[in-house]
């Protein structure tokens, strides 16, 4: 799947914002994963260092689920 220029541009600063997040080591896009269920959608990818203790983050950016 080919990822939009014009997507990847428009959350380069909110990645930022997120990466400022006490835990979050990176962001990018993937393909969606829920409960280890992968789908073929795009999807904003945030990792993190404890996936126990996840820092509040949007359900939403740029029209991508988190």
């Amino acid at each position: 799947m080919e990822i939009p220029e014009e997507l990847i541009t428009e959350l380069q600063v909110p990645a930022l914002e997120l990466s400022a997040l006490q835990g979050v080591n990176g962001v990018g896009l993937g393909m969606r994963e829920e409960n280890e269920e992968h789908f073929e959608e795009l999807a904003v990818r945030v990792y993190v260092d404890d996936a126990t203790d996840v820092p509040e983050l949007p359900t939403q950016l740029a029209d991508l689920p988190v």
